[in-house]
């Protein structure tokens, strides 16, 4: 458990419990913390780097640690005065896929959760992903965390009767999921109930579950262009992360 206390601005504290998404270098001893807390949702706050760290430890909490901190409030700005960081081993130690595909989902996350709302549920998924990420197919784990937090944040389908168009050749052009005709426009591409079936699966998977679950290639490769597609449908801006996924 790393700890860091730096010089607390005056005011009351709020204690908060949460997961870090994001670490961004504001200056030079600055860092600028994304975090989804239990108590009050999606926060951002500024705190010290390095500063009081046990020897070891990171100097910056890692994305996807569990941390405890307070908070003071200096006008709009929140200041973490305070954390204790648990370090994940496996997450010091990423590979190039896990790193990728991780920064994916946190961009997913960032573009459909508001801040400030506090979701238990949210936070669950958030702690099973990070749980997973590291130790089961990375690939695997965002696609369904991805098409379950859609349907947490009240964006995801109905995989029974939503209907896909495309325009374009194969592989280009835009992809669109909705409920009505899409227009002239469009190219609507037929979705089977095979796959309609497993799209369900994906959104009512047991992260509990001990046993083996096995996906379909296709349907996976399906479902994750349908996942990033979507997200940028919704979030009305594009997904920056995905380039990436050229240098798999």
């Amino acid at each position: 458990m790393a700890k860091h206390k730096s010089g607390a601005p005056p005011g009351l504290p709020s204690r908060c419990d949460g997961i870090v998404l994001r670490v961004h270098k504001q200056a030079a001893k600055q860092l600028f913390l994304e975090i989804y807390t239990v108590q009050e949702g999606l926060l951002r706050v500024l705190t010290e780097k390095g500063r009081g760290v046990r020897k070891g430890m990171p100097a910056a909490p890692l994305p996807f640690s569990k941390i405890s901190f307070e908070i003071y409030r200096q006008g709009n700005v929140r200041i973490l005065s305070e954390y204790e960081c648990a370090v994940n081993r496996y997450l010091q130690n990423l590979t190039w896929n896990e790193y990728v595909y991780s920064q994916i989902f946190t961009e997913l996350f960032l573009a459909l959760v508001p801040p400030q709302e506090a979701d238990p549920a949210l936070y669950r998924l958030l702690s099973q992903y990070a749980d997973a990420v590291c130790v089961k197919d990375c690939r695997i784990v965002t696609i369904i965390a991805g098409w379950q937090l859609l349907s947490l944040t009240g964006f995801a389908p109905d995989p029974a009767t939503v209907r896909l168009y495309r325009t374009g050749a194969a592989g280009a052009g835009e992809t669109i999921l909705s409920d009505e005709d899409a227009g002239a426009e469009w190219r609507e591409e037929r979705l089977t109930p095979a796959f309609r079936a497993f799209w369900r699966r994906v959104l009512e998977y047991d992260w509990d579950c001990r046993e083996t679950v096995r996906f379909s290639a296709k349907g996976l490769a399906l479902l994750e262009d349908l996942l990033y597609a979507y997200v940028s449908q919704c979030s009305e801006r594009r997904l920056k992360s995905i380039s990436f996924l050229s240098s798999l």
